[in-house]
């Protein structure tokens, strides 16, 4: 019989794994002589099958514990009539990234046995499938022998309800080094965010694990109440304790606005696939409802200036005076608090003049918050571009609340408050978060949607609201609120929204690859406890910023105002 050099390959790994110890008995039961080269390896393949004289069973307990080890028996048997040489086997989780466990067994007399133990986490909870088998890996000579002599078994695993919720929680990222200073740049404005960046080295598979296996904590944390893993994050975390998280009613959209915005997210991600350019997206978005009734109309503006607003414009640095003409011919309330919001936030000075230039041509009682807010933003220049407005707009009946801000210290000196009883020493400051890595600080996590979770308040079927976690040290999607994942284990919901931003900015990052080198960041404002010396500090910042001038940048802008309305 002719046999090929692939089957001669064959033959040296049986021989090296002891599985094939009579090197007669398979030439015995070779097949027939073939010209075919395919026949001759698969009789070659078919001989070691039948002639291996080891099996391999893997054994573990019923449950186990997420994070803690899973004890597993393996049991190696020689079930033929010859002692077989030692052997080497692997155990391996079969859907979690994580290295195998080789094994050595000695060599066994026909009929002897031999157990092993070997210790697994898992990463995860739910089932946790573990599989042994004979070989070593990487090795494809050994997959068709690994296939047929090997042995799995699966354990359901669950949280330790004895573990206190702090071990859920992500640790507080690793505290940056700084020194005590006001920032009078955006880029100096401190970062937050949920974890600290993974590490590099860490390969696709085992980032998503851990992707996964924070979710899987979210959602255990989340079992009695939806909110309950935001009260765990403010409770446990005191660099996330003063964000303004919104939570309940507040946070979630529901009825008809939640069926409006669905459509909205399906008109946008079928534009994504069409490859067209956020700013083209921006201007079709204006005339895509017209045959709608009046309120209906409404609803669905008001999810269209959602989407666009928070979705599409923070995403390119020239999408701002796309966004104003987008913005300007609607007549809903929500359209005049987003102009508002580019007036006071916007970096882009030609930007600010056409959204102040839009509010001169419409009511702007719905943006009175917003302006008032303004006045009192701990970012100077935030605070002086809504005190302009104000005079702008001509704005006569917020008169007293300029003339508060002018007698009002500066909104970043620091303030005692009592809480829990004790007195305390507060800031309010502006913080940027990246909008990429922190899916699952700002959104609640999702699994497969039922049809109730596809169903408005009318029992009408909505698009699925949700959206993929962007996992960091993979290349980076290039629409993310519209690439879905076929796997439930790493999704989001966006209409589940627990922070909201004040503005959004385009900012450069270290060491970026393989992500783009200027990423998203949002910007809002934390309220900070400090101790009492730091508090001090601070505030002496505050005074020498201010050098021999009498009134706050704050103050300035205030009195400008109340004389341009005639209100000295």
């Amino acid at each position: 019989m002719r046999t090929s050099s692939f089957a001669k390959s064959w033959l040296a790994v049986a021989l090296g794994l002891g599985i094939c110890p009579n090197i007669g008995q398979l030439a015995a039961q070779t097949a027939p002589p073939s010209t075919n080269r395919e026949l001759d390896e698969a009789a070659i393949v078919n001989s070691i099958t039948n002639t291996i004289s080891l099996s391999i069973t893997i054994t573990g307990p019923e449950n186990g514990h997420v994070d803690q080890p899973i004890a597993f028996q393996v049991k190696i048997v020689n079930d033929s009539k010859l002692p077989t040489p030692r052997a080497e086997f692997c155990v391996a989780p079969l859907a979690q990234e994580q290295e195998l466990v080789t094994l050595r067994v000695g060599a066994l007399n026909p009929g002897e046995s031999r157990l092993m133990s070997v210790s697994l986490v898992s990463r995860r909870a739910g089932p946790f499938a573990v599989v042994a088998w004979f070989g070593k890996q990487p090795s494809p000579l050994l997959d068709a022998i690994a296939y047929v002599r090997r042995s799995t078994t699966e354990v359901q695993v669950t949280f330790d309800p004895a573990t206190p919720t702090s071990k859920f929680l992500p640790a507080m990222p690793k505290a940056r080094p700084t020194t005590l200073r006001l920032p009078s740049t955006l880029e100096q404005v401190p970062e937050v965010s949920l974890e600290d960046p993974l590490d590099r080295a860490m390969t696709a598979g085992q980032v998503r694990d851990h992707v996964a296996g924070l979710i899987d904590r979210i959602k255990y944390v989340g079992q009695g109440k939806p909110d309950d893993y935001v009260l765990g994050l403010v409770k446990e975390r005191a660099d996330l304790a003063g964000l303004p998280f919104a939570m309940g009613d507040a946070c979630r959209i529901t009825g008809a606005s939640r069926r409006a915005f669905g459509d909205t997210m399906d008109r946008l991600r079928k534009a994504r696939r069409e490859s067209f350019a956020t700013t083209e997206i921006i201007s079709r978005m204006s005339g895509a409802r017209t045959k709608l009734a009046k309120k209906e109309m409404e609803i669905a503006d008001r999810a269209d200036i959602a989407t666009v607003v928070q979705v599409l414009a923070p995403e390119v640095e020239e999408a701002g005076s796309h966004l104003v003409n987008y913005l300007s011919p609607k007549r809903v309330a929500e359209s005049t608090r987003a102009l508002a919001k580019l007036a006071i936030f916007s970096e882009d000075v030609n930007v600010r003049k056409a959204a102040m230039n839009a509010l001169k041509d419409r009511p702007t009682a719905d943006a009175t918050d917003i302006l008032v807010q303004g006045l009192g933003y701990p970012w100077p220049e935030v605070a002086e571009r809504a005190a302009s407005a104000i005079a702008t707009l001509k704005r006569t009946d917020l008169i007293p609340q300029l003339r508060d801000a002018l007698k009002r210290p500066d909104p970043r000196a620091s303030v005692v408050r009592v809480v829990d009883g004790k007195k305390v020493h507060v800031i309010r400051e502006v913080v940027r978060i990246n909008h990429h890595r922190n899916c699952l600080l700002c959104h609640a996590t999702a699994g497969v949607p039922t049809v109730k979770d596809l169903q408005d308040d009318g029992g009408n079927l909505a698009a699925a609201l949700t959206a993929r976690v962007v996992l960091p040290n993979a290349p980076f999607p290039v629409d993310y609120y519209g690439d879905q994942s076929p796997t439930p284990d790493i999704l989001v919901r966006i209409d589940v929204t627990y922070l909201r931003q004040d503005f959004s900015m385009m900012m450069p990052v270290a060491d970026a690859a393989p992500w783009p080198q200027r990423q998203r960041f949002d910007f809002l404002v934390r309220t900070r406890e400090l101790p009492a010396e730091e508090a001090h500090a601070y505030d002496e910042l505050l005074r020498f910023r201010l050098g021999l001038s009498v009134l706050s940048r704050y103050q300035v802008a205030a009195k400008t105002a109340l004389s341009t309305l005639g209100a000295n």
